[in-house]
């Protein structure tokens, strides 16, 4: 591997280093939209790409910037599974704080299913009241 070869090599690395950087200085996980996380993705990309092309060596058939452009693409493709695992668990977790109360023996009685459709229905508005729950689980 010649010198100018391992200077690519260190550009590529320097790029994505710093396209990492930002994702975790740029993003709170979980994201409530998977546009937001996009977004981040994107710009962050963005000025990875520059900071790269700012180095000004021939990169034939842009082979480095395409091994750039795919480390960022894994990078993302990681904090997108990150970002709906999170979400999965705070919802859950969730649902079963808000869920708790209800006793289904409880309802088993004259006018019962009234009831329990009565607390259902506020423990689903909650649920959906309740702010940073991600990309998870809508009613």
């Amino acid at each position: 591997m010649g010198l100018v070869d391992k200077e690519k090599e260190k550009k590529v690395k320097e790029s994505h280093a710093h396209y990492k950087h930002l994702l975790g200085k740029r993003l709170k996980l979980p994201t409530e939209t998977q546009e937001e996380l996009d977004r981040v993705h994107e710009d962050s990309q963005e000025v990875a790409l520059q900071l790269f092309k700012a180095c000004n060596f021939k990169d034939e058939n842009q082979q480095c910037e395409r091994e750039l452009t795919g480390l960022m693409n894994e990078e993302y493709e990681r904090k997108c599974k990150e970002n709906a695992d999170l979400s999965e668990r705070h919802c859950s977790a969730l649902l079963n704080q808000l869920s708790a109360g209800l006793i289904p023996q409880a309802f088993m009685k004259s006018g019962g299913y009234e009831e329990y459709k009565m607390q259902l229905d506020t423990i689903i508005q909650k649920y959906k009241d309740t702010p940073g729950k991600g990309i998870g689980v809508p009613f």
